[in-house]
């Protein structure tokens, strides 16, 4: 079961190729995704981290479909998203988020499985690796970062921020397992969810679709950046924002899974992520007056 007092991060030192993972209960008011992923940065800003990360629903619900990467570069903040089954296997690894920090000395490539991390040299066939068929492949593709060999996160410079940190790709494997406690209500809001397709952004199509995504739409290919605090802190596609923008199926979709969030936390998260990317801003200004 899912531990839902803590979000889990794992830490990966590319300097010196060593990894942790840790547990952080101060960070569960901020739900995921775009939530947690400024908090980590703020908090570990002079390590420039790039991050993923996952909200609560990711691997439960149709929708909830979308990866987190967040970053700041030539002095912005950058948050974006990704389709394909990448979430889907960071969900089976117990993992909430990742976080790469520091560069490596040298080219490499990363093979997470679970909560341990390889790192290889950059001319290992990324293709051989993880764990097959339950595993999310991460490549440097001529239209940026590419999961799966298909969808492509929305703002390109994020593949460039990981080259200059010497990572030419990673694979994630997630091998775990997780349930729900409460069958009979999950089952009920499932069922709820998928019916409401017809409030999707999006038509269906015969597309490759993300993983947990009935829709198969020809926009999955392309990710997202910016856009509504709630939904990104879900990681759920922007074009389920009826849906998932909906605080009251939101609260009834984390409680059928055993989460306990209040209404009142979930209408403070705009003004919790708006004041960690203002201090992060606060941060980039400090820094820049250092090197002066």
């Amino acid at each position: 079961m899912k531990d839902n007092t803590n979000i889990s991060v794992l830490h990966i030192d590319l300097d010196k190729k060593d990894f942790a993972k840790k547990s952080y209960p101060d960070l569960v008011k901020y739900v995921g995704g775009i939530g947690v992923s400024s908090k980590i940065i703020l908090d570990n800003f002079d390590l420039d981290p790039v991050t993923f990360a996952i909200g609560p629903l990711n691997g439960y619900f149709p929708f909830a479909s979308k990866t987190s990467a967040a970053f700041v570069d030539g002095g912005k903040f950058y948050d974006t998203y990704v389709g394909g089954r990448l979430h889907s296997r960071l969900r089976f690894t117990g993992l909430d988020a990742l976080s790469f920090e520091k560069a490596s000395a040298n080219p490499i490539i990363v093979s997470i499985v679970d909560n341990e991390v390889s790192f290889l040299p950059a001319d290992t066939d990324i293709t051989t690796l993880g764990v097959f068929g339950k595993r999310s492949v991460v490549s440097h593709e001529k239209d940026g970062l590419t999961t799966d060999q298909h969808f492509v996160f929305g703002e390109r410079n994020l593949s460039d921020m990981l080259l200059a940190k010497n990572v030419k790709g990673f694979v994630v494997s997630g091998t775990q397992s997780y349930k729900v406690d409460r069958t009979d209500k999950y089952s009920k809001q499932y069922e709820e969810i998928l019916s409401k397709t017809s409030e999707m952004l999006v038509e269906t199509g015969d597309f490759p679709s993300c993983s947990h995504c009935p829709m198969g739409c020809s926009k999955a290919r392309v990710g997202e950046s910016d856009g509504n605090f709630l939904v990104h802190c879900l990681v759920s596609c922007i074009y389920s924002e009826k849906i998932f923008g909906d605080l009251g199926v939101v609260f009834a979709s984390l409680s059928s899974i055993g989460y306990d969030y209040r209404h009142e936390d979930l209408e403070a998260l705009p003004s919790l992520v708006a004041e960690n990317i203002k201090k992060i801003y606060e941060k980039i200004s400090h820094s820049k007056l250092e090197r002066k």
